[in-house]
């Protein structure tokens, strides 16, 4: 694709037009495809070094910084805004939905009519809503209430001091084996090439929300009332405590424990197990606790 089929106008100035063939995030690196992102401080001139990166829009400010394998070039006072804008032009095709055989769906759920598939043996109860780019795999549970593949939440300022929420074009991939317990969230991701991700086997209880572009590992066991910010990724066979929050764009590797509570803001190593506000080591946490008790 060129810039030119989807620019106009009031998408700032073409300075040089460009191939592409994915959007992206400046450190987005899919082997063989071309990316068009954006930047809009210098702070991230060091993510422009990403080979994969061949158009952008920028800030005037920002032009002479450009590496030279970056061809493709908008000019704009508010490069998020454009690169939106023009993100939220593309088109998703229509493919009508696939239910699997042996499925107990309540009437009372919602199944969007297009681009959703669901396996075999699927259990669907009452005020499920599973829309659009959703994949179910066999033998899954969807208890009451729970929420597949909706908008996510990512806010891009415009120029009039206002926020618009950007327009999710991703998928939900949903592995076998799958519960996800009442009134769980899952968004979809942002970019069309994209999927949030619940891996085989993996058990979610209630009133969890998975952000946009989570990747969940295989047979993980996700208590209540846990939230997951955008881009998590975490590996098989991990555990999380009731209502731990964990931060965007971090990983949680294979066998990791999370208490009860935490909030993680770092990436979290194989079979560590970390606790607190903001999370630490278990055994440094308990250290401290002890500390300050004796303090008191």
């Amino acid at each position: 694709m060129q810039l030119i089929e989807i620019y106009n106008n009031s998408f700032g100035q073409l300075l040089c037009d460009g191939d592409f063939d994915l959007f992206g995030m400046l450190n987005t690196q899919k082997e063989g495809k071309r990316i068009f992102s954006y930047i809009n401080h210098k702070k991230y001139q060091e993510e422009l070094n990403n080979q994969n990166l061949s158009c952008i829009v920028c800030t005037e400010a920002l032009l002479e910084n450009l590496p030279h394998h970056i061809k493709g070039i908008i000019v704009a006072e508010n490069p998020g805004e454009v690169f939106w804008k023009m993100h939220s032009r593309q088109k998703i095709g229509k493919v009508p939905t696939l239910i699997g055989d042996n499925c107990q769906i309540s009437r009372q759920a919602y199944i969007a009519k297009n681009n959703v598939v669901i396996g075999n043996n699927v259990i669907v109860e009452e005020f499920v809503s599973i829309k659009e780019g959703t994949q179910i795999g066999d033998n899954c549970i969807i208890r009451a209430g729970s929420i597949i593949g909706g908008e996510g939440f990512q806010l891009q300022s415009k120029y009039d001091n206002t926020y618009s929420v950007v327009k999710h074009l991703g998928g939900v991939i949903i592995g076998n084996d799958v519960e996800l317990q009442q009134t769980v969230c899952i968004d979809k991701a942002i970019f069309s090439w994209d999927n949030t991700v619940i891996g085989d086997g993996t058990k979610i209880d209630n009133l969890v929300h998975v952000g946009h572009a989570v990747k969940i590992g295989k047979n993980c066991e996700i208590t209540a009332g846990i939230i997951f910010a955008g881009s998590v990724k975490t590996g098989d066979n991990i555990w999380i405590g009731p209502n731990a929050t964990i931060r965007n764009n971090i990983l949680i590797e294979k066998n990791a424990n999370i208490s009860l509570g935490s909030v993680v803001t770092k990436s979290v190593e194989q079979n560590q197990k970390v606790s607190g506000n903001f999370a630490i080591a278990h055994d440094k946490f308990l250290e401290n606790l002890r500390h300050s008790m004796k303090e008191c």
